[in-house]
């Protein structure tokens, strides 16, 4: 398996391509990442390793590399898969936020996140790796607690305005 590692990550439309290029050659990328839009299970400095899938494999709970409408390049997680006229779309929301991202057509995700090194002062970085049963169960059920949550805040923000 080839691993390709990208220290900073670039964040415009020319990543996306980048990126698409090198993960449909099959490699896996490795990426530290910035931002605050998945934490607490990745944070700034974290890094991740991303892999191309077949978007059939792509379930609620999974976290994807993707494109968004701005051709920024982010990482979120699934929240729903649904297919209209033929074509399937996400629903993908940060675990951080509340708000949940535009729906993202098939053909925007780059890959998905199996494994995140957690960084750590002063130890070797913890290995967590999302496709153990234990990590995908956790997934699916995070992302249905996402779901309310954000169904509760959104109503109460809508209530005080």
């Amino acid at each position: 398996m080839q691993t390709s590692a990208v220290k900073t990550v670039p964040t415009n439309g020319e990543a996306a391509g980048l990126y698409s290029e090198l993960l449909n050659t099959g490699a896996t990328v490795r990426i530290q990442v910035t931002g605050s839009s998945m934490r607490p299970l990745i944070r700034s400095g974290d890094r991740v390793l991303i892999r191309q899938v077949p978007i059939s494999t792509l379930h609620r709970g999974d976290i994807v590399w993707f494109s968004n409408t701005d051709g920024k390049v982010m990482a979120h997680r699934i929240l729903s898969k649904h297919t209209r006229t033929g074509k399937v779309y996400f629903h993908t929301k940060g675990d951080a936020q509340f708000e949940y991202d535009p729906w993202v057509p098939a053909e925007k995700i780059l890959g998905q996140i199996y494994q995140v090194e957690k960084n750590r002062a002063n130890r070797p970085p913890k290995i967590l790796n999302l496709e153990t049963p234990g990590w995908q169960f956790g997934g699916r059920l995070i992302a249905l607690v996402q779901i309310a949550l954000s169904k509760v805040v959104l109503a109460a923000r809508a209530r005080l305005v």
